[in-house]
Formats: C-alpha cells, structure tokens, sequence
C-alpha cells in the first residue's frame, strides 16, 4: 500500500492496528530532506514495542533517499514528546500550527542518518 511516499502498516491476527508514513520533507524552513510524517498506533498496542518497530521500518526507508529527517509533534502530546526522545531525536525548534482555528505548540525533532 502506498500513501504520501512511503506508508508501512503494523498488523495483529490480520488487523491493521498502527501505520507509519513518511517522505520527502515538506517544510520549506527546514533544511531536513525527509519527514516523518506521522506515526499512529491505536491505543491497547501502544507500549508494546510496535511503536518502536515502525518508526525504525520508516527510518530506514527514510535512510533509503535521504541524509536526515525530522518529525513536528504536538508540545501538549506528552506521549509522542516521550517516544520521540526516546528514540533519539534532537529536538531542534518549536512552532504552532492551527487546526480548526485553535492554536497547538509543536516541537521538532532532527535525526541525521549515516
């Protein structure tokens, strides 16, 4: 299955319960060539090691075409703050984005590929 560039599905018993995707970066102020474009895993499969799995699927399609990568997380989604730290990310700014005319802080994290 593809969406955006590169999509990666994580799968139990046959269900589709998380899906990574991810691209060429779509941030002008940036000089990251890739971006993680999002990571979704429902629930009950978090904190099971799918998470980490998916991000490394995406990380190294990622590492296929491009030098580095970033990811932009909601500041408040103390979750998402935790993993991407966890899996190493750089956090390199914040900004904001609005989504149905409420404004959220974002954080940004870097990653360089060798």
């Amino acid at each position: 299955k593809k969406r955006c560039n590169d999509e990666k599905d994580a799968q139990k018993s046959g269900r589709i319960v998380g899906f990574a995707a991810a691209g060429k970066s779509r941030e002008k102020n940036l000089s990251a060539e890739g971006e993680l474009y999002a990571i979704y895993l429902l629930k009950d499969y978090q904190g099971k090691g799918i998470g980490s799995d998916l991000f490394q699927a995406a990380k190294m399609k990622i590492k296929i075409r491009f030098k580095d990568f970033f990811v932009s997380v909601f500041t408040e989604n103390n979750g998402a703050v935790a993993f991407y730290k966890k899996m190493g990310g750089l956090m390199i700014g914040n900004d904001h984005v609005d989504v149905e005319s409420v404004r959220h802080k974002t954080d940004t994290y870097f990653w360089e590929l060798n």
